[in-house]
């Protein structure tokens, strides 16, 4: 398995539903587009190792034909955090937890909404609204993730 070049670390909370599904669709859209240099990874601030993934959050990206490459959670390790070239947030309080943890790695983390044109500046999380709320989330994300893989492709 080739080495990537680039590996982007999405984080949230728990690790049940933002973060997978944002590493599991660029890590779609890069096969998609033959990019084996970029590769993404989720892991969450407050998850359990191995715990499963949001059920809902499994639907959305089943309906898309897109499969996490874990199917377990995963927990915020300081090595995931320094081996990424660029540390994802979904939400300001959770870049600002994560740029007190690494002040020296401040530069290398961003919220994910700082990709976007306008909006929201945090994703909302999903968690107890239903299949459609996991649906209007990765909506949400698309488009800075989309902005993510032109910026580092």
């Amino acid at each position: 398995m080739p080495v990537p070049n680039h590996r982007i670390l999405f984080v949230c909370s728990g690790n049940t539903s933002r973060s997978v599904m944002a590493a599991a669709w660029f890590n779609a859209a890069c096969r998609e587009r033959g990019l084996a240099g970029l590769e993404a990874e989720a892991a969450g601030i407050n998850s359990p190792d191995g715990a499963p993934i949001a059920p809902e959050a499994m639907a959305v990206l089943e309906e898309r034909h897109i499969l996490p490459e874990r199917l377990g959670r995963r927990r915020l390790t300081a090595k995931a955090v320094l081996r990424a070239d660029l540390v994802v947030a979904m939400t300001e309080q959770h870049r600002e937890r994560l740029v007190e943890a690494f002040p020296r790695l401040h530069l290398r983390v961003v919220a994910l909404m700082a990709f976007a044109k306008g909006g929201d500046r945090h994703v909302a999380d999903p968690v107890g609204g239903g299949v459609e709320a996991y649906r209007a989330c990765l909506d949400q994300m698309q488009p800075a993730l989309e902005a993510i893989l032109d910026e580092w492709a």
